[in-house]
């Protein structure tokens, strides 16, 4: 390989290392930071789900803790035009996509009020877009809204615990605005970086 040729690369190569490593500490000065995930394998990644706030009318003003990790799968599909990008594996529901049932087994939801457990009901993937790379850069990127949807029992009346409403059923919805990512097209296609910034985590009604 030429040299120059060799250099040129090395040079992109630091350049987007530099611009994920800048765009983390952008969001952190911002507020809230950059929450990365941990990669299992090329394609498969675990997603921390850090989120505390009050559900307001949601769930009756309980004050809720979510914690656990996702485990979203990639995958490679082909577009018309012959290019290729990756996407989140999904199913399909009534028109929407969903993550497997599975990718949410170990997130829940405690109600500091109610002294609830929350489980997750499902997770959708919203508003998606990737883009495929290029002859000059390497590296497609891609994003798109996540929505974990959160159901909480009542507690039994005759429990330690009791209840704030008893027979009443509390539900919310944590929404991710944007969760990022990116890939490495002479890697397989494996994704090298996938996360969300803090600042654009809020919860919601179902």
């Amino acid at each position: 390989m030429n040299q120059l040729v060799q250099l040129s690369r090395q040079v992109q190569y630091l350049f987007i290392a530099l611009l994920f490593a800048s765009f983390a500490v952008v969001q952190s000065a911002i507020g809230g930071g950059f929450v990365e995930g941990t990669k299992l394998t090329g394609k498969m990644w675990e997603l921390p789900t850090h989120f505390k706030g009050n559900t307001g009318q949601c769930a009756g003003g309980d004050e809720v803790e979510v914690y656990g990790k996702l485990q979203v799968e990639f995958v490679v599909q082909p577009r018309p035009d012959g290019k290729k990008v990756v996407l989140p594996r999904t199913v399909e529901e009534n028109g929407k996509l969903f993550l497997p049932k599975h990718a949410s087994k170990d997130v829940r939801g405690d109600g500091r009020t109610s002294r609830r457990t929350y489980r997750v009901d499902k997770v959708q993937v919203e508003k998606g877009s990737a883009y495929p790379a290029t002859k000059f850069n390497k590296f497609g990127s891609g994003a798109f809204r996540l929505r974990i949807f959160f159901v909480g029992n009542p507690n039994r009346v005759n429990t330690a615990q009791g209840d704030v409403s008893p027979g009443k059923v509390f539900t919310f919805s944590v929404v991710y605005e944007e969760v990022d990512y990116s890939w490495n097209s002479e890697k397989q296609d494996d994704v090298n970086l996938f996360g969300y910034p803090l600042r654009f985590v809020k919860l919601d009604c179902p």
